[in-house]
């Protein structure tokens, strides 16, 4: 009963919501979430109490978490579990890419920049401009 109940308030969160990622935690004693929730994983492979995995961790990304045992808080009999994302960056993936990078000499660049302009069509439009504006401004 209780997993239905989870389970329609999962299927009704995810129509509301459906780019959201849900996690479901918790104590299933017996239950398995597997079986009323087959597109959720379970990510907890580690016993957490008397050598059992009692305590499960659900979301819909596979191999998205590793679950690392942890010594119990206070005096709790269940063990904690410390999830790291199992997802290393691009950028600690790949070696650094060395590039080369090619750079003008300060002689071409003024060249470079004027070789195409014609500067008697952009003095004309400026003319026509500074015109149109003062007209407009009286």
């Amino acid at each position: 009963m209780a997993l239905n109940k989870l389970y329609l308030t999962l299927c009704k969160l995810e129509s509301i919501y459906p780019e959201a990622a849900f996690i479901v935690t918790g104590v299933f004693n017996k239950a398995n979430l597997k079986t009323r929730l087959p597109k959720f994983y379970q990510h907890i492979d580690c016993a957490t109490r008397a050598g059992k995995t009692l305590d499960h961790c659900y979301s819909k990304f596979r191999d998205a978490y590793k679950a690392l045992p942890r010594s119990p808080f206070g005096k709790a009999d269940h063990d904690s579990i410390l999830l790291i994302p199992a997802y290393r960056q691009k950028l600690k993936q790949e070696a650094p890419a060395l590039r080369s990078v090619q750079r003008w000499s300060t002689n071409l660049i003024p060249h470079s920049k004027t070789a195409s302009i014609t500067w008697t069509g952009i003095c004309f439009v400026l003319r026509q401009t500074t015109t149109l504006t003062n007209t407009l401004i009286r």
